[in-house]
């Protein structure tokens, strides 16, 4: 992505923009991504509230990674189909994973084996998963298949409208 200059996005209007960023698991990398995402979509006109949306999915799927995954990378594809008025974006790590049915929502007491490492009360945050699910039109998350681990997470959100 540093050495590309996309240039006269009316030459793309009608083509499908695919990037991936292949990240170390640290909390660098979510800055990192959130800007170069941003200006990809600037610079292919997307509107400036999808543009905020999108930046809040991505932030909030590679912060996850970062904090949860306890892996050592990830990917991001970033797929923006301008025929099809959608972007999407998949975030695949190779960490432990995770049952997503059992991931406990914000504000749920906590058990008490976490009540000892991180002390008693509600949990904070947990806010992330369904911040995107709010957002994005469509969300999956899959386990990733043997011997990769780890999970892929999709969403796709509508865009508004692009010139």
């Amino acid at each position: 992505m540093e050495n590309t200059v996309l240039r006269n996005t009316n030459a793309c209007a009608d083509c499908t923009v695919t990037v991936t960023f292949a990240m170390p698991e640290e909390l660098l990398s979510v800055n990192y991504l959130r800007k170069k995402a941003r200006l990809l979509m600037e610079v292919l006109d997307i509107d400036p509230s999808d543009i905020g949306d999108l930046e809040m999915i991505l932030g909030e799927l590679a912060t996850n990674v970062v904090r949860h995954a306890k892996g050592s990378k990830f990917e991001v594809h970033i797929v923006v189909d301008r025929p099809g008025k959608q972007a999407t974006i998949t975030v695949i790590d190779d960490g432990v994973g995770f049952v997503p049915e059992g991931v406990p929502l914000p504000g749920t007491p906590r058990s008490a084996t976490l009540a000892v490492e991180a002390g008693a009360g509600e949990r904070i945050g947990g806010y992330g998963l369904p911040l995107v699910r709010t957002i994005a039109d469509m969300v999956d998350i899959a386990a990733n298949e043997e011997p990769l681990s780890g999970m892929t997470i999709r969403a796709m959100k509508n865009l508004q409208s692009l010139p």
